[in-house]
């Protein structure tokens, strides 16, 4: 595509064009998808466009002279060689999510498009909303925290990839969704980041269904602050939906959630249709999905849902009230989509673990072992809760650690939570120099001083998990939580072949 129609009619407000604009244009990159340390300089006849992103462009500028950049978009005025087209906008975030999507001819239009977003349940969400509509026939692809899949190829996961992103950047998703029409998929179901709401990394998507899990303190260590917060996830609902080009466009409300009443009025209910689920009966006026009989216990999650479509006979192995929150908000997002409640059953009850979440591991030594990937004060509470109200007479011992890049608050927080419900804390200081590691402790000893948990101090996971399962007795239960994808793959493994 030439640079002149790439940039035809563009949404997003162009300021300023320096050079030609004849040039043919097969690539989108940014700085933050594509490092020139790493990977390496253009070849100097290159058909690339470059979006710099964020705010240390004086500091790059030399890299994209010398490495053969030919097309620069940036946010301000920059000097560049006279045969460097350079493109100024308002906005670069925005600029390359509309520029992705036109330069792939906007795939999002020709695929059923789901995003799930909110502080926690996304994962299980998405992978609960897959299951559904593999149960229905349908070929998806899969983009979150855990992993990028197309149909049953995974692409890309946190496991192996350091950089890996729950949502992923324009430049990528959109040439992924050209991979997955090309393989036959006809769904796409998303995690959709408060980060990459910010960054507008969706720009120009189109969304059928949109769906808010909940709302609480999180990611305060990159937002502003927690409206700046609420205000990206809303985003997805008062921005990116309603652009959407498809006939029928649904949000999916958690009627639980205390922001659902800002996130309601907000909503162009003329042109969005509205979906709300909740636990319990509610007297909002809204179209919705509700619990009637409910029991939840250590084998799993047994339901009669209520819709407008009629009822779900919910039969789940999976555990905790939270996932039954979970498994409501897949049932009205597929309902949404015309699903046949036989199918969402089937669905249901097919989705038999979500990795890292509330995932109990088998063992030789009289114990129960749990990881759950919870990483937020609210999930940590209602995990450790869950597992206190199952450890009948023996102990909760609780592993879980403290990232290096965690904001002072939300450490304190999590050892509170992990003190008021564990009877021993086994905690790693990962990754910290001995000055670091001491501050650190102090933060998590402000927390845990209205506790009367034990706990112990590590530099390393693995030692916090030997330790803790050498002093653990026949009956305790035993849970890492909140721990980093490679660190649950290694502890496994151990743990199965573990002996006192």
């Amino acid at each position: 595509m030439k640079l002149a129609e790439l940039l035809q009619d563009l949404p997003s407000p162009i300021l300023k064009i320096k050079g030609t604009t004849h040039r043919k244009i097969t690539r989108i990159l940014s700085s933050f998808s594509y490092d020139f340390d790493e990977q390496g300089s253009f070849p100097k006849d290159n058909n690339i466009l470059f979006v710099h992103l964020g705010p240390l462009l004086e500091q790059h500028i030399l890299d994209y002279q010398n490495h053969h950049v030919n097309v620069l978009v940036v946010d301000r005025d920059v000097e560049m060689p006279s045969d460097v087209t350079v493109i100024r906008v308002m906005n670069t975030f925005e600029t390359l999510g509309l520029l992705a999507g036109r330069l792939f001819d906007h795939p999002s239009r020709h695929l059923t498009l789901v995003g799930v977003t909110g502080t926690n349940g996304k994962t299980t969400t998405t992978h609960l909303i897959e299951n559904i509509l593999k149960a229905a026939g349908k070929k998806t692809a899969l983009f979150g925290t855990l992993q990028y899949r197309l149909g049953a190829s995974p692409t890309a996961d946190a496991a192996s990839d350091p950089h890996h992103l729950t949502t992923p950047l324009p430049e990528v998703f959109n040439k992924m969704l050209v991979e997955a029409r090309q393989k036959g998929i006809s769904h796409v179901v998303m995690e959709v980041s408060s980060q990459s709401l910010r960054e507008h990394r969706l720009k120009g998507c189109n969304f059928d269904v949109a769906v808010f899990t909940n709302l609480s303190r999180e990611h305060q260590d990159y937002h502003l602050d927690m409206h700046d917060y609420t205000e990206s996830k809303l985003r997805l609902f008062t921005e990116i939906l309603p652009a959407s080009n498809k006939s029928k466009r649904t949000a999916v409300l958690n009627l639980s959630d205390a922001k659902v009443k800002l996130l309601s009025k907000r909503l162009d209910t003329k042109r969005i249709d509205v979906l709300g689920f909740a636990k319990a009966s509610s007297k909002n006026p809204l179209q919705k999905v509700e619990a009637g009989a409910v029991k939840i216990s250590e084998d799993g999650i047994r339901a009669t849902v209520k819709t407008p479509k009629g009822v779900v006979q919910v039969n789940s192995p999976l555990l905790g009230s939270f996932n039954f929150q979970n498994i409501l908000a897949a049932i009205s997002a597929t309902l949404a989509l015309d699903i046949p409640i036989g199918v969402i059953e089937r669905g249901i009850k097919k989705t038999t673990r979500i990795p890292g979440r509330l995932e109990r591991i088998p063992n030789d030594l009289g114990i129960k072992t749990y990881f759950d990937w919870a990483h937020t004060e609210q999930a940590f509470a209602e995990t450790l809760k869950t597992l206190k109200q199952w450890k009948g007479k023996g102990k909760l011992r609780v592993l879980f650690g403290c990232e290096d890049n965690m904001d002072a608050e939300k450490r304190k927080r999590l050892a509170f939570q992990a003190g008021k419900f564990g009877n021993a804390l086994y905690i790693s200081l990962e990754n910290l120099i001995p000055e670091e590691a001491a501050f650190v402790k102090k933060q998590m000893e402000m927390g845990l001083k209205k506790t009367r948990a034990s706990r112990l101090y590590f530099s390393d996971p693995m030692q916090a998990l030997k330790r803790c399962l050498k002093d653990c007795k026949k009956g305790d239960t035993a849970v890492a939580i909140g721990w980093e994808v490679e660190h649950v793959a290694k502890a496994k493994k151990w743990l199965r072949d573990f002996r006192k």
